[in-house]
């Protein structure tokens, strides 16, 4: 076993993500120490540090978010702090202990006005209160880390063990509720299990920096509706 992998910290972990990068990491009988916000509030320094002390892992991947979208609009303290403020806390310990990191960022960072698919050093413009707390955080941690983080940007999460669209779209369906979906944003859906597949890969070839990960293909929240019923 790479030395990598001797001491696995995932923070976030009653997430959706979380859940299928731990099942990734348990199947391949990895050591991972699976943490939620009671265990490890990635916004307290102190408690940071004691977890890090406790687990002394060799690799950080950081799933706490806050990712409700229109939440965060209301709740930019609350925001900041989880999307950009704890980041920079696991980077800094990170740092101070040579763990490896991945952290995950969102298409959000980006006001979406590209005609093209965005790429990794395209310039970022977030319009959202999300998106720029997630830039922010992303900012935080590269500012400690620099090329040794592994920085995911990916968009459209769907899986099992959270909240997300397909889910919501069967609930109002099965429930008799008539459905408006808008029919001019577009994306790349993005199944957890398959994120947390290339993420294992993209640690397997020691990869460093920001990269974007999704699934291929791109439809509008319409279609994926359409899709889901």
């Amino acid at each position: 076993m790479s030395d990598l992998y001797a001491s696995i910290l995932l923070t976030g972990g009653r997430g959706m993500l979380a859940r299928a990068i731990a099942a990734a990491l348990q199947q391949r009988q990895l050591p991972v120490t699976i943490t939620d916000r009671n265990e490890c509030d990635i916004t307290d320094a102190a408690r940071v540090s004691e977890v890090f002390e406790k687990v002394r892992p060799t690799l950080v991947i950081n799933c706490a978010a806050h990712t409700g979208v229109d939440a965060c609009e209301d709740e930019f303290e609350k925001a900041m702090a989880l999307n950009a403020t704890g980041p920079g806390l696991l980077a800094e310990q990170c740092r101070k202990r040579g763990a490896k990191m991945v952290h995950y960022s969102t298409d959000f960072v980006f006001n979406g006005r590209s005609e093209r698919p965005y790429r990794p050093e395209d310039q970022a413009d977030p319009l959202s209160v999300y998106g720029k707390t997630k830039l922010a955080g992303e900012q935080a941690v590269l500012s400690h880390l620099g090329d040794d983080v592994l920085l995911i940007r990916t968009s459209w999460l769907f899986g099992a063990g959270g909240h997300n669209f397909p889910q919501t779209i069967a609930k109002l369906a099965r429930a008799g509720k008539t459905l408006r979906v808008v029919n001019d944003q577009f994306g790349s859906p993005t199944y957890t299990p398959d994120l947390a597949a290339a993420t294992l890969s993209l640690l397997g070839c020691q990869a460093g920096g920001i990269f974007h990960v999704t699934n291929t293909g791109v439809t509008s929240w319409y279609e994926f509706a359409r899709a889901v019923l």
